[in-house]
This record gives structure tokens, sequence and C-alpha cells, in this order.
């Protein structure tokens, strides 16, 4: 599930999406919720976009869609008719701002070891493609980068939005489950139980990036 924050253009909601399919909207006030909609499959991945009129779910089906909350339906159509934007299951969604006013990207991360880059205003065109060395169990973006991390313990720093890859960090070789991204550092959780600590280009100095 994901909360969508309070927004002046609609009233405060909560977003769940389940093993059904569906994608739900609450009602915080009264508890009623609206189906918004469904994939094919698991609905794996959810997240708010912009003010949280619009809403943002990724499926088993690999198909990312986009809500409107306020409209109470799947942008652009039926879920069903969105594009295949992963040949896998969506696993993470990321919405970001692009410093300087340099707009709005989704960032989808998929079981085919893909990250897409899509822009939430041509109805979630594919704008960039970065294959990645794994399945990407975390996702993370700040300034103009993004950074994914797989199950091979490898975590991947990826420009923006021309989605090069800028180097990688070895983290020991057990999975990388979680993430935390600032402009200073990157924090990251691994299935090992350990936690690698970076700062953005000290890493380098300490051996531990792959050109």
């Amino acid at each position: 599930s994901s909360d969508l924050p309070i927004s002046p253009h609609i009233s405060p909601h909560l977003a769940s999406a389940d093993r059904e399919g569906a994608v739900l909207l609450w009602d915080l006030r009264t508890g009623a919720h609206t189906p918004l909609g469904a994939h094919r499959g698991h609905a794996t991945a959810l997240a708010p976009l912009g003010d949280a009129a619009a809403l943002a779910s990724g499926g088993q089906d690999g198909r990312v869609c986009l809500w409107d909350c306020r409209q109470r339906g799947c942008s652009g159509g039926a879920a069903a008719a969105a594009p295949v934007h992963h040949s896998g299951a969506v696993s993470e969604l990321v919405p970001h701002s692009l410093p300087g006013g340099g707009g709005e990207l989704l960032l989808s991360a998929g079981a085919d070891k893909s990250l897409a880059l899509l822009e939430p205003r041509m109805g979630l065109a594919v704008v960039a493609r970065r294959e990645l060395s794994d399945f990407p169990y975390s996702l993370a973006a700040v300034g103009s980068v993004a950074v994914a991390g797989c199950g091979d313990g490898a975590v991947h720093v990826i420009e923006l939005p021309s989605a090069r890859r800028l180097y990688s960090l070895r983290t020991g070789g057990a999975a990388v489950r979680a993430m935390h991204a600032d402009p200073n550092r990157l924090v990251c959780a691994c299935d090992d139980g350990g936690v690698r600590a970076y700062t953005f280009g000290a890493a380098e100095r300490r051996g531990d990036v792959e050109p």
C-alpha cells in the first residue's frame, strides 16, 4: 500500500493494491473505498505522483498504469489496454523531479532486469531504458541520478534522464533489499544482514566502484 498525501485537489485518501490486482482508493474520513481498476495478476508496486491527484501502479503483467484519483479511473482508458513496460513484473516505482526544472520522471524497475524511465505527462511513454545486472529489489533517485540495488549485490548509479550507467558499487554479493539516498550519502541494507553506507564522491577513493 502507499499513502497519498493531503492535497487541495482531493480529500485525504490512502491507496492500496493487492494480490488480486485491484487498485483501491480509500476515503480516510468515512472508510469507504473506490476501485480504480485492476492489473492482470498481482499488483506489485504503487506510487503517488505530483500533488497526489494521480497515482501510478505496477503489476505482474508488466504494465505501469496511471490513475486519475479525481475521475476515479485509469488515465487513457482501461488498465488492460495500457502498454507493457516490462517483460516481467514491475518491482519498484519511484517518481522523481529532475533538478533545475528538468521535468518529471517515473522510474520503473522490473523483473526483466531493467530500469525504464517513463514520462507521466506523455502517457507513461518510455524515454530511456537501462539493463541491470540482476533483479532490482530496491530503487531510489536523488538529483540527476537513479540508484538501483540488485539481487547479485550490485548497486548501479545511473544518470538521469539519459539512463547512462555512471558506475556500479560492490556490496558483497548479497541482494540489496532496501536503500536510502540523499544528496550526500547512500545507505544499503542487504540480505546478509549488513548495512553499507557510501558518501557520494568518496566510493571511488575506497575502491568500491566498478566502471
